[in-house]
């Protein structure tokens, strides 16, 4: 992008293209950049959950270090008892 704007500068210079050319080239670059930016941020992202899906998939694999005591019981949540919630009243 700092090439042709310098190109587009000299281009200037000579006579060769008004400021406005100038401008307008600026602004297709910018246009053409930002897609371009997108489609490197999706990359990343995508690289990024790949390396993450890996490490879940090793820890996944790996030994704990904590054992459970020989002979200890299973842990039982209580239950909880579902309550209906209250009535709201209504807007005529």
């Amino acid at each position: 992008m700092t090439g042709m704007m310098c190109m587009s500068a000299e281009h200037v210079a000579s006579g060769a293209m008004t400021v406005g050319d100038v401008v307008m080239m600026n602004g297709l670059i910018y246009q053409l950049s930002l897609p371009l930016n997108f489609l490197g941020v999706v990359y990343r992202e995508l690289s990024q959950f790949a390396v993450d899906i890996d490490s879940m998939f090793a820890l996944g694999q790996s030994r704990s270090a904590v054992a459970d005591a020989p002979g200890a019981r299973p842990f039982l949540p209580p239950r909880a008892a579902a309550e209906p919630l209250p009535s709201l009243p209504t807007v005529a």
